[in-house]
C-alpha cells in the first residue's frame, strides 16, 4: 500500500521544481554534517512521510488520556494541553481527514487525504520537538497505482534544528515521479530549490541548488551512506556520524 509506506517510499524520493521566489542561500560546501543530513532529510520529503505514519496510526481512533483522539466520520481530531505519562508537555493539535487507506472508516475515493498539524509542540526539560503546516495526497484514480500527488508545507523541529518542506511530488502509474515548484529551508543552512527533473530506478539523482549545487545518489550505498557532489566535489554522509531524523513524535503521539 503505497501512501501508507510514504515513510519508507520517501528514503528513494527525490527531485523537484525550481521555483521564482530565489529559494538559493543554503551554502553547502561550508555545511556540518548535521545541517546536510537535516537538508538531505527535507529535500526527501521525509517530514512529509513522517506525518503520513502518523496519519496511519491514529486515524479512525476514538481514545482519552493524553493525547486525546476523537473521530467523526472521515476526520479525526487529536488534542492535547496535557502531559504524557513519559513526561511530554504538549499543545496544539492535529486533523486528520479522509486517511482510511487500510484503516476504517474507509475513505472518499473523490476527495484527498490530508493531516495538519496546529502549532503542535512538546516539550520535556531541554528536549522540544514542533509541527506546524499541511500535507495532502490526492490520488490520479480510483487505486493508489493509479499514481498520486502529495503536496507538503510543513515545518518541523527538534531540538537542534528547524526545517521547512514545501512543494509537490508526483508520482504516475509507472512509478516515475518528478517535484513541482519545491523547495527546502533548514535553520542555520539556508534554502534552496530542488530540480524538477523525473526520476525513477536506482540510478536517480536528486539537484539541490543554493548558493552552491549538491548533486545527491537517490539510493545510500552498500555501507547505508549517502553520497553526492558540492559544486563536483565528493562528500559521503553515513550514519555513525549523524543524529537521526526527527521522528520522536511516533512515541509521543501514538
Amino acid at each position: 500500500m503505497r501512501l501508507a509506506l510514504f515513510a519508507s517510499l520517501s528514503a528513494s524520493l527525490f527531485a523537484a521544481a525550481c521555483s521564482d521566489d530565489g529559494h538559493d542561500s543554503a551554502r553547502f560546501t561550508t555545511a556540518t554534517d548535521v545541517q546536510l543530513r537535516r537538508a538531505i532529510d527535507a529535500a526527501r520529503f521525509q517530514d512529509a512521510g513522517l506525518m503520513f505514519e502518523i496519519a496511519g496510526a491514529l486515524f479512525g481512533a476514538n481514545a482519552p488520556g493524553c493525547p486525546a483522539v476523537s473521530t467523526t466520520g472521515l476526520v479525526t481530531t487529536v488534542t492535547t494541553d496535557c502531559t504524557t505519562e513519559n513526561g511530554w508537555a504538549l499543545s496544539g493539535k492535529i486533523v486528520i481527514t479522509n486517511f482510511g487507506f487500510d484503516t476504517e472508516p474507509a475513505r472518499d475515493l473523490s476527495q484527498p487525504s490530508s493531516i495538519e498539524a496546529f502549532d503542535l509542540r512538546a516539550t520535556r526539560g531541554n528536549e522540544f520537538q514542533t509541527m506546524d503546516g499541511k500535507v495532502e495526497a490526492r490520488l490520479d484514480g480510483p487505486t493508489e497505482d493509479s499514481g498520486f500527488r502529495i503536496t507538503a508545507s510543513l515545518d518541523l523541529a527538534d531540538s537542534s534544528l528547524t526545517a521547512h518542506t514545501d512543494g509537490v511530488m508526483a508520482c504516475d502509474a509507472a512509478d516515475q515521479c518528478h517535484y513541482e515548484d519545491a523547495w527546502i529551508d533548514v535553520d542555520t543552512l539556508g534554502d534552496a530549490t530542488l530540480d524538477p527533473a523525473p526520476f525513477a530506478g536506482d540510478t536517480a539523482k536528486v539537484t539541490l541548488r543554493g548558493q552552491d549545487t549538491l548533486v545527491l545518489d537517490v539510493h545510500r550505498d552498500d555501507q547505508g551512506c549517502f553520497t553526492m557532489t558540492i559544486d563536483g566535489a565528493p562528500r559521503r554522509l553515513c550514519e555513525s556520524t549523524l543524529r537521526a531524523a526527527p521522528s520522536v513524535w511516533r512515541s509521543i503521539l501514538r
